[in-house]
């Protein structure tokens, strides 16, 4: 189901009230501490989430904007994971052209891997967290996964526990929902 947009407009202005209300924390602020390099990237990454996800009400909405949040900043740590890898091959190049007279592209990587493992934390640090937000991801779309199902049109069908035709059984037992077929004629 894809949203119309007349309903992405209602379903923003109920998050931008909803984010109003929250003004003086930033502690678990959706998109708070977001690095983003232009705002019409991260609008057309989270207008994908939107229409993908087609949230119906604004605890739907959180759930879904905290999904491109949490997504947002695990492409963001994977980008920085493969910057720092490359900045350290840059800076290693000198010394492996000194040590080897040969080397394959993959090695090279692998000496710029074992410098930034021993050397710095950062590497770590980012692979942790990318770890982290992978998990945090995994939970919130649980969460909304569980959500959906108890909407009210997934719930249309209530199951009851007793069968309304049990009532008359005892003045019609043709009507019992008790198949009598295997009895001995």
């Amino acid at each position: 189901m894809k949203l119309t947009d007349e309903q992405k407009q209602k379903l923003q202005t109920r998050w931008n009230q909803y984010i109003d209300t929250r003004a003086g924390s930033k502690r678990n602020a959706p998109a708070a501490n977001l690095i983003v390099d232009s705002q019409d990237e991260y609008q057309a990454h989270l207008d994908a989430f939107l229409s993908t996800f087609a949230p119906q009400g604004l605890v739907e909405l959180m759930q879904v904007r905290q999904l491109a949040d949490i997504q947002w900043r695990i492409l963001r740590t994977a980008a920085m994971m493969d910057s720092l890898l490359s900045l350290e091959t840059d800076n290693c190049s000198a010394e492996i052209k000194n040590t080897y007279s040969q080397i394959d592209r993959t090695s090279v990587w692998a000496f710029a891997f074992r410098s930034l493992d021993d050397e710095s934390r950062a590497y770590r640090t980012l692979d942790e967290s990318r770890s982290r937000l992978s998990r945090e991801y995994q939970r919130t779309y649980q969460n909304y996964l569980n959500m959906v199902a108890r909407r009210p049109e997934n719930n249309s069908q209530k199951v009851s526990i007793i069968p309304e035709t049990i009532e008359n059984t005892t003045n019609h037992p043709a009507e019992s929902p008790i198949d009598n077929s295997t009895e001995a004629n």
